[in-house]
């Protein structure tokens, strides 16, 4: 069912032609919502191409959102991060690093300073050596402040 998940295509730079070339043994079916609607609203690839984040905002009824963390070369080592803030819209926006082993994750509308959507930055990063969580959060919130008249664009993250 077209409506209620996602594809990722892979693709395989080839040298001789100077063009991308679809694979389809690295087609994966992945991204499938749970009865949700799922927008997905930003995207991020590191440097080598080897590591995609996708974030969904509106994941739920709630818009907690989430983002959508895969290794892209047969994605393994995948995992989804859920926000924890009802409307706070995670995955708002994504930012990888260069080398794909840390990731910031706006929820611009994030009350987490006690005013009202003045939103948040937060970053993860890719822990190699646990076979559960392949990432968790580095450091505290980045915190915004409090915005003028709560337009989305006035909003921090």
């Amino acid at each position: 069912d077209l409506a209620t998940k996602g594809k990722i295509a892979g693709h395989k730079f080839n040298s001789d032609t100077l063009t991308w070339v679809h694979d389809e043994g690295m087609d994966k079916e992945r991204l499938q919502n749970e009865g949700s609607l799922v927008e997905f609203h930003s995207m991020a690839v590191s440097g080598d191409g080897s590591v995609i984040a996708v974030g969904s905002p509106n994941y739920d009824d709630d818009r907690f959102g989430r983002v959508t963390i895969s290794d892209f070369w047969g994605l393994r080592n995948h995992q989804v991060l859920i926000g924890k803030e009802m409307g706070a819209l995670f995955g708002a926006q994504v930012d990888l690093t260069g080398d794909g082993t840390r990731i910031a994750i706006s929820s611009p509308y994030s009350n987490a300073n006690g005013f009202s959507k003045s939103g948040k930055i937060q970053i993860f990063e890719k822990n190699e050596e646990s076979s559960e969580e392949l990432w968790t959060q580095v450091g505290n919130d980045i915190i915004g402040k409090e915005t003028v008249d709560n337009d989305y664009f006035d909003n921090f993250g």
